[in-house]
This record gives structure tokens, sequence and C-alpha cells, in this order.
């Protein structure tokens, strides 16, 4: 797996959420501390938002993020694609039938790891998962019982990869390790 900084928040932005951020690392803890610190609020799907509602509070939350980032030893990384949940969303609701999406979040590297072996994939998304920081998911599951994982994609600024997982119900045995 590619080195990650030990402490990392995540920003994108949200349509429903505003700015979203997602604590990453070995040293994750530190990561969501200085979130907190910084105004932001832990979401349902486990990440932490500044809602977009009132745009000034939403900068003066995000420069409160640089100062407590900086106080905590967080490195601070903007992704240039939309929340992963929404694009989940989003994919499910193109998706033929009914298909539901759920962000799972890996807060710290070594729980991916626990999607190895459940993976139907020896391709990219294989070696996204045991070469690189993956640090969320979305599983895309239908009536059926099919399930699909999409991830972004590794080292592009856009794009993203999807396979199919034989993951247990619920799989929350790994994610959203409590922080």
């Amino acid at each position: 797996m590619s080195p990650t900084p030990p402490a990392q928040i995540i920003l994108s932005t949200s349509r429903a959420n505003g700015l979203v951020a997602v604590p990453y690392g070995e040293e994750h803890l530190r990561a969501a501390r200085a979130l907190e610190d910084a105004g932001f609020q832990r979401i349902p799907s486990g990440a932490f938002a500044a809602p977009q509602t009132d745009p000034a509070a939403t900068r003066q939350m995000a420069s409160a993020l640089v100062h407590h980032a900086h106080e905590s030893g967080a490195t601070i990384t903007t992704s240039p694609r939309p929340y992963l949940g929404d694009f989940g969303e989003d994919l499910a609701a193109r998706l033929p039938g009914a298909w539901s999406a759920r962000l799972e979040l890996y807060y710290n590297p070594l729980v991916q790891e626990d999607l190895i072996g459940p993976l139907w994939d020896s391709g990219d998304l294989l070696q996204a998962v045991l070469q690189d920081a993956v640090p969320g998911a979305v599983v895309l599951t239908n009536g059926a019982g099919t399930q699909l994982l999409l991830i972004e994609r590794p080292g592009h600024g856009g794009g993203y990869l999807l396979g199919a997982p034989d993951l247990p119900d619920p799989p929350d045995a790994y994610a959203h390790q409590a922080i």
C-alpha cells in the first residue's frame, strides 16, 4: 500500500451536505479531533460536514480547520471529485431496477484489507485495494442480493472503479471504525 499521511483530512463537496470531510490515516483520531474543534458535525455516513446553508460560516469553519489541522499535525487534501456518497446514490438511481447505495468509510488504512478476500476481481480494483489508500467505498445493492463495490480510482483526478464483492451482511464489522 502506498504511504499515506498518518493523519489526513480529505475534503470534498456534497450537494446535500455542503463541505464534507473524512478523517483518514493510522492516526485518524487526530484528524477527527481537528474537524470537531473547527466546528464540523458528524453526518450519518460517518463523515463530517460544514453546512452549505451559511456560506460565511462554512468559510469560517474551513479557515478554522486549517488552523486546527496544523496544530494536530493533520494533512488536508482536497478531492477534485464530488462526495463519494452523492456519486454512489446517483449511480444507484441510474442502474436498472431498484438499487440502494451505502457509503462505508475506512478511517484506518488497515481496515481496507478486509475488502481483499471478498473481491471477485483480479484487475484494477483489487490492485487499488492492495496498493493504494482507499478511505471509503460505496456498496450498491439490489433487491436480488447482488452487490457492487465502487471506489474512487486512486491516483487519478477522476474516474471510479467498480467490482463485485461478496461482503457479509451487514458489513459493519469492518466499516465505520469508531473514532
